[in-house]
């Protein structure tokens, strides 16, 4: 080592003639020229790691002692390394150090010269431990197998095993449904001590047990856990294998659970009133969770009382029961008339009658608004922020802004754990103690106790938020700054030399993937095929659901798309009317400026898709005051046609204008009494709206807008599609006026079909207009209306649902 390091060598692997293998290694260390009458110590280090395991180090010194000779001034010392595995495949890096250090007369240790080396290989992961459970003797065990008040002789195989270790297994019954929320306790537990000598030649153990299934058992579950343990027997390290399991049901109606909890219902309603802004929230589960609630804490004779009611909820009654039970904020701005939305509070209750059980919220936003110039309120919701105050940062002093530093109006909150500090108040000012630290801070104008914590705060010292400058713009109230949004999903690719199969099993549904020796590699909620090398595309950021065992035509990889099944449950939103105040309008408008109008009922209007905020950047609801009725200002009915429109005697059909309209700058406002075009020349459409109808427009962006009114006020049902969604909504009162935008594109050949159907629950009918472009007129039409600024957007015309949870709160109901 001292070679290496000498003026003469250009580099120090002039010295080293080798390389670190994977599988074993034999190195030559030569130590030259060491003075005979001085001591020194040679220290060599190896290092190796294995696959997804921390760096082991092993170290050897060799001390080389002075000697009494009186010829030999020098000598030269050889030692001889030898690194071998018995698994090089799961090495995955190797690294050696060396190091020569001598004496001076005092004795001091002093550097001479230091040698380091490494190598990184294609390492493989090794086999993991898994089990499985059959019934004693190995046969296979089945669902049919297990019968509530027997006994069940089981064992338990577990596999790949090193017998050089010792393990402890553990493993837990439970006699209820597998649920997050709740944990139940079990009617079995039992653990196992392992000796490593009592581990076969090939990794192999049994443990055979008995099962005693209570009487009025309808579901058995079973968690097991595998510990490394050292020579006391506590626990090192939990080994996750692969988990073979079952979770057998022993009723009939515990089969249909699952599927009827998913098909519950939810709405979200949003409504002006004298009060100001209310979110009523609606879940609606059906009478299987009576079943469900009864099972876990009743007394399982099938009907669910208010007395087993109340021992489920009583854990969270006090969450979910009462006022201000959704803790979230609004986690994003909302504005009314210029001036900005907060949430006050919330109250909550939870009721069950012979139907079902109903979850209920009533979030009420702060404060009641004067209506704007024009007789309206004017509610923007944004899917950012809007701050009175952001400083700009300029990180690298270089002139240009790297980062906004805004200020929230949330006060900032220091959490201060209860076992370590200590918090009182004098005169009205709150200080906190950690003696453990002797640590005093404070002073705070307030600390409420929350849980083990208490929750301090200052008037006036707000939290802030950081943005990078591309993320935020000049607004009138300040600066208008959002966060990138990241849905990105993330996928492993998993080579053709490796096999991934569907487990249908309906405890497990995901996909494993094991190596050509059958050594589990992965498991994941969906794969789906690479066409190009035989191999899979997996990940495991999608739902667990039976319909993801047949993607063999799937592409969503290539495509940069999701499932159906991940779009979320299909939930009711909607922004309504009310006896005081109609809903006249709402939109929303896409990052690239586009304005999509949404179906409006001055009565009761939603949509009935799931909601995608991602692609929005804001949208806008505007109410007055409700002025007849019915709900409207009688505007939009034409009596002229009503006689027209009787094809009996008891049924009068309603009264419909479709139209485009214009739409004019990046907010989309409407100049109708300009530049709108009704369908069919000056005319409106009159029902029975059936047909075809064509309508040539100059490039641009429209809305297109369907306006009826039905005389005897029977409930209309609207739906509307674009060739690539379908929305329905509902008009109950009998007027529907409302919406959707789209673009003409700048080509010859451009077509748009827009299909929509009626029904007045007695006649229906259906019209499909088709949108072309009009380039003849262009020029003329652009001057007369204004259109010059506007861009020729190509996106298809769409539809995007009412609200959505990113636009309402922050987060969720307490998960608990």
């Amino acid at each position: 080592t001292y070679d290496c390091e000498m003026e003469e060598h250009d580099s120090e692997e002039t010295c080293w003639d080798g390389y670190l293998r994977q599988d074993k290694n034999e190195i030559k260390i030569v130590s030259e020229n060491l003075d005979n009458a001085k001591d020194y110590t040679l220290e060599i280090s190896e290092g190796i790691t294995h696959y997804q395991q921390p760096t082991h180090y092993h170290e050897s010194k060799f001390h080389y002692d002075a000697k009494n000779m009186t010829e030999e001034v020098y000598s030269n010392y050889e030692e001889r390394l030898h690194f071998h595995s018995d698994a090089p495949q799961h090495i995955c890096h190797r690294s050696i150090e060396i190091s020569l250090f001598g004496y001076d007369d005092n004795g001091d240790m002093y550097h001479i010269s230091h040698f380091y080396d490494s190598n990184s290989y294609n390492c493989q992961p090794p086999p993991m431990p898994h089990w499985s459970i059959s019934k004693q003797g190995g046969s296979e065990l089945s669902e049919s197998d297990y019968s509530a008040g027997e006994t069940l002789e089981l064992e338990w195989n577990i596999h790949t095993l090193d017998n050089s270790s010792n393990y402890l297994f553990e493993w837990y019954v439970y006699d209820a449904f597998n649920d997050d929320l709740f944990a139940p306790e079990p009617v079995l537990t039992k653990n196992v001590t392992i000796a490593g000598s009592d581990i076969s030649g090939n990794g192999e153990f049994v443990i055979p047990w008995s099962l005693d299934i209570p009487e009025t058992s309808c579901v058995i579950n079973f968690r097991a856990d595998l510990y490394e343990i050292d020579d006391n027997g506590s626990k090192i390290d939990r080994i996750y294998g692969n988990y073979d399991y079952t979770n057998p049901i022993l009723c009939e109606w515990v089969r249909d659970l699952d599927k009827e909890f998913d098909n519950f219902t939810a709405e979200a309603f949003l409504e002006m009133t004298s009060d100001g802004l209310v979110l009523n929230i609606q879940e609606s589960y059906n009478i299987f969770a009576h079943y469900y609630i009864e099972y876990e804490s009743g007394n399982r004779d099938g009907v669910m009382t208010q007395e087993e009611f109340d021992i489920f909820f009583e854990s969270w009654y006090d969450e979910i029961q009462g006022a201000d039970c959704i803790e979230g904020e609004i986690g994003n701005s909302w504005e009314m008339n210029g001036m900005p939305v907060k949430k006050d509070h919330s109250y909550c209750e939870v009721t069950f009658d012979d139907t079902g059980i109903k979850f209920s919220a009533f979030v009420l936003m702060n404060g009641t608004w004067e209506p704007n110039q024009e007789g309206e309120w004017v509610l923007d919701i944004y899917r950012g922020h809007v701050y009175e105050t952001c400083e700009p940062q300029d990180y690298n002093e270089d002139g240009v802004v790297d980062y906004y530093n805004c200020q929230t109006n949330r006060l900032a909150e220091d959490w201060w754990n209860m076992d370590r500090t200590t918090c009182t108040e004098d005169n009205s000012q709150w200080t906190c103690y950690t003696e453990e630290w002797e640590q005093e801070n404070g002073p705070y104008d307030n600390c409420d106790e929350n849980g083990n914590y208490y929750v301090c705060s200052k008037e006036g010292n707000y939290e802030s938020r950081s943005y990078q400058a591309d993320q935020c713009e000049s607004h009138e109230r300040g600066y208008y700054c959002e966060d990138d949004s990241n849905n990105e999903v993330y996928w492993s690719t998993i080579d053709s030399d490796e096999k991934c199969e569907w487990n249908a099993d309906r405890n497990v549904e995901e996909w494993e993937c094991e190596d050509a020796d059958g050594n589990p590699t992965g498991r994941f909620a969906y794969c789906e095929p690479a066409i190009d090398d035989g191999g899979w595309y997996c990940t495991r950021d999608f739902h667990h659901n039976q319909a993801y065992g047949n993607t063999s035509e799937n592409t969503h990889y290539m495509d940069g798309t999701v499932p159906e099944e991940e779009r979320g449950t299909l939930v009711r939103y909607g922004v309504t009317s009310n006896s005081e105040y109609d809903l006249k309008k709402g939109k929303f408008v896409t990052e690239d400026g586009v304005a999509l109008m949404m179906a409006i009922s001055s009565g009761s209007g939603y949509v009935d898709i799931p909601y995608n905020w991602d692609t929005i950047s804001s949208g806008q609801f505007v109410w007055r005051a409700a002025t007849g009725d019915d709900g409207s200002d009688g505007d939009n009915t034409n009596d002229n046609n009503n006689n027209s429109n009787e094809t009996s005697t008891e049924n009068r059909l309603p009264v419909c204008q479709v139209f485009a309209v214009a739409q004019v700058g990046a907010t989309g406002a409407i100049q109708a009494s300009e530049i709108s075009k009704k369908v069919e020349g000056s005319k409106a459409l009159v029902a029975p709206l059936s047909g075809a109808a064509t309508l040539p427009l100059i490039p641009g962006t429209y809305e297109f807008m369907v306006d009826c009114t039905d005389p005897d006020g029977d409930d209309l049902v609207i739906t509307i599609s674009d060739g690539v969604m379908t929305v329905t909504a509902e008009a109950m009162d009998g007027h529907f006026f409302g919406g959707l935008g789209f673009n003409v594109d700048e080509t010859a050949d451009f077509t748009q079909d827009v299909k929509m159907t009626w029904t007045d629950g007695t006649e229906s009918g259906e019209l499909v207009i088709t949108f072309t472009t009009d380039l003849a007129d262009l020029a003329d039409d652009v001057a007369e209306s204004g259109l010059a600024g506007l861009p020729g957007f190509t996106t298809p015309l769409s539809m995007l649902a009412l609200l959505g949870a990113a636009m309402l709160l922050g987060r969720s109901r307490r998960e608990n």
